[in-house]
């Protein structure tokens, strides 16, 4: 049999080659049913009190940096197989990015002081991100993606190995290759929902060395069960990935519960 090598490649997909090898991770996973009852109308009111769309991403992202905030011991990453904690607490968000040509790639932006930033802020720095990403004026992004066009596929994966060690394990400052120190911070955020994907189990990126993922569905009316009667409200399934070398159950469940809180319960917050 024949096998025609694929010569369009996004950079994405050329980065998750070279990162995932066979399956041996000690990821642990979970699923949530959120009410959204209230959630949505708040986010109605913030977006039209700032003139601009507050979306349940930029919500999750306020309610994981809260919880880190309240949680400080989970905000930490493994360097030479030992935890660490973090100096702040700053936010990845997966996003797919459609260029001018109409093509979508998936990227990311860092949200950083996530404890403490606004919806407003959040949204600001997501939307000027994704719009750099875009018009490819992102600098860092445009970096890496030409870096990954000239590395032979065969040596990709033990390049990002290394430089990873040397990033996070180290310390070195590998600024002028391209690689910014920590450049994905506390944990994850991605929505799935935008694809019209119920739910999904996403899993850790080993290099990035974020421990903790949350990815969101999409918005669905759910029957659910409130005071002995089953009723009609708009839920979405967030699910969880976790670093199990770092949290077991109780952690990530003390985890959940506060981001599902804050999540459905937005009003009680100091969020907007």
């Amino acid at each position: 049999m024949k096998y025609e090598p694929l010569t369009k490649i996004s950079a994405w997909r050329r980065l998750s080659v070279g990162v995932w090898g066979p399956h041996n991770s000690p990821m642990a996973q979970g699923l949530r049913e959120l009410d959204l009852t209230k959630t949505l109308p708040y986010l109605e009111r913030v977006s039209a009190d700032l003139g601009t769309k507050v979306t349940i991403t930029h919500l999750m992202v306020a309610a994981v940096g809260r919880m880190l905030k309240h949680y400080p011991d989970y905000n930490i990453i493994l360097r030479r197989n030992r935890p660490f904690k973090r100096e702040s607490i700053d936010v990845f968000v997966q996003v797919a990015v459609k260029g001018d040509d109409g093509k979508a790639d998936l990227s990311g932006i860092k949200i950083r002081s996530c404890d403490t930033a606004k919806l407003g802020e959040i949204m600001a720095q997501v939307q000027k991100r994704a719009d750099a990403v875009r018009r490819g004026m992102d600098k860092d992004i445009e970096s890496a993606k030409s870096a990954l066009r000239v590395v032979p596929p065969s040596v990709l994966p033990m390049m990002i190995k290394t430089l990873t060690s040397l990033s996070y394990d180290f310390g070195l400052n590998l600024t002028k290759l391209g690689i910014k120190p920590d450049p994905f911070g506390s944990a994850m955020v991605t929505n799935v929902g935008s694809f019209g994907i119920p739910h999904a189990l996403v899993p850790l990126m080993p290099t990035s060395r974020v421990p903790i993922l949350f990815c969101m569905g999409q918005v669905h009316d759910r029957p659910r069960v409130i005071k002995g009667k089953v009723k009609v409200v708009p839920s979405l399934l967030l699910t969880g990935s976790f670093d199990h070398r770092l949290f077991d159950g109780f952690q990530i469940g003390r985890m959940t519960t506060m981001v599902d809180e804050i999540t459905t319960n937005p009003d009680d917050y100091d969020l907007f």
